[in-house]
């Protein structure tokens, strides 16, 4: 199908200076939505102790879980012991992990590690 032009759609020339008055109204609202992060922009997560098997500090990545290991993940969450959960933003969300490992080694070695340090350490990767 031959592309038309905008005169043969609306049946007049269009003029965008005529919209600009309408567009700055609209501008915060864009920027608002723009900032607004979905669903699909961040990631949920929990750190949690083992009690039943090893006893150390791991980390589930909920919204990143396949169908095949899904149910047997969110089970050993749930039989654990809740230390931090929360969502990180997809952008950026390797180093995110990499911070969240390096928090799990601490912890695992036995140093102590308060929730606010992880929230602390995350800063800006926090969704």
């Amino acid at each position: 199908m031959p592309q038309r032009s905008t005169t043969e759609i609306v049946g007049r020339p269009f003029r965008a200076a005529a919209f600009r008055p309408a567009l700055r109204l609209l501008r915060p609202y864009a920027t608002l939505e723009s900032n607004m992060l979905f669903e699909s922009d961040k990631v949920m997560f929990e750190i949690y102790r083992e009690t039943e098997y090893s006893g150390k500090y791991r980390v589930v990545y909920f919204t990143e879980l396949q169908d095949h290991n899904k149910e047997t993940e969110i089970n050993h969450a749930l039989a654990g012991e809740h230390f931090f959960d929360g969502f990180i933003k997809n952008f950026g969300k390797d180093e995110a992990k990499e911070i969240i490992s390096s928090i799990l080694h601490r912890l695992n070695e036995g140093e102590p590690v308060a929730p606010e340090d992880v929230e602390r350490a995350l800063g800006e990767h926090m969704a």
